[in-house]
Parts: C-alpha cells; sequence; structure tokens
C-alpha cells in the first residue's frame, strides 16, 4: 500500500485551523500524545498506531474515518 501519512497530515492541520486555529500542543494534549507525534504526523514522517488515529480524530471532534478512511475498526 502506498504511504498516504502526508494527507493524513494535512487533513490534521486543516482540521486544527478549523477549530479555532487550534495548536498542535493543545491537540497533543486532548488527545494524549505528544506534540511531537503530532507535528510527525503532519509533516508525514510518522505512522501512528489505529487507536492514537482514533484519539486524534476524536480530540479533532470528527469521525475517525473523516481522517483515516482505511481504518477497519474505529470503535477500538
Amino acid at each position: 500500500m502506498q504511504n498516504e501519512a502526508p494527507v493524513w497530515g494535512e487533513g490534521i492541520r486543516v482540521l486544527r485551523g478549523i477549530r479555532g486555529k487550534m495548536t498542535q500542543e493543545a491537540l497533543a494534549e486532548a488527545a494524549k500524545v505528544s506534540q511531537a507525534t503530532i507535528s510527525r504526523l503532519e509533516c508525514g514522517s510518522f505512522e501512528a498506531s489505529d487507536a492514537t488515529r482514533v484519539r486524534i480524530a476524536r480530540a479533532l471532534g470528527v469521525d475517525p474515518h473523516v481522517l483515516f478512511p482505511y481504518l477497519e475498526d474505529a470503535a477500538s
């Protein structure tokens, strides 16, 4: 499968902007991950676990499939 991490990262960046210019730090805190994780995801240099992706999507107030449509089971 082709690496789609840059697409996810752009989605995270766009949603942070829509959410009132949410900072990487604020998103990281809400998702219980490090700011470095958010930064690496946005740059496309990191692929997070499904659980982390779900926490990030929920922290952004969207269904996980909005950012990560390939997820098999986002409810886990």
